[in-house]
């Protein structure tokens, strides 16, 4: 297990998380597409706020079953959560990630435009 450590720009939400890379996504939809996101799905609950937490803006669209989560100040796209069959389930953007080498990751393309 890694630990990883994410931030938005202006540093104002900060959070951490414990885990392995089991399963990143590169979605084409309308926004992940605009927002150049790699997503990785974990627990929301898993998430550990250094700081920021509240400092989060959420935009909904589409279904509007979906939270994305951005900092109010500098406006980086952090995550996206959302229920999944009762638990409460979010999608990091990896690109928030201090220190990772993208290049050396599998990342799966996911064709979002078509649901």
């Amino acid at each position: 297990m890694t630990l990883y450590k994410a931030s938005c720009h202006c540093g104002a939400v900060k959070y951490s998380i414990e885990g392995a890379f089991n399963y990143l996504i590169e979605c084409n939809c309308s926004i992940c597409s605009l927002r150049a996101h790699i997503l990785w799905f974990v627990n929301l609950d898993d998430l550990k706020f250094e700081c920021g937490e509240d400092h989060l803006t959420t935009y909904k669209f589409g279904k509007k079953h979906l939270n994305h989560r951005s900092c109010k100040t500098c406006n980086i796209a952090m995550f996206t959560h959302g229920d999944d069959k009762g638990v409460e389930k979010a999608g990091l953007n990896i690109r928030t990630f201090a220190e990772l080498d993208l290049s050396k990751l599998d990342i799966t393309h996911y064709d979002g435009k078509a649901l």
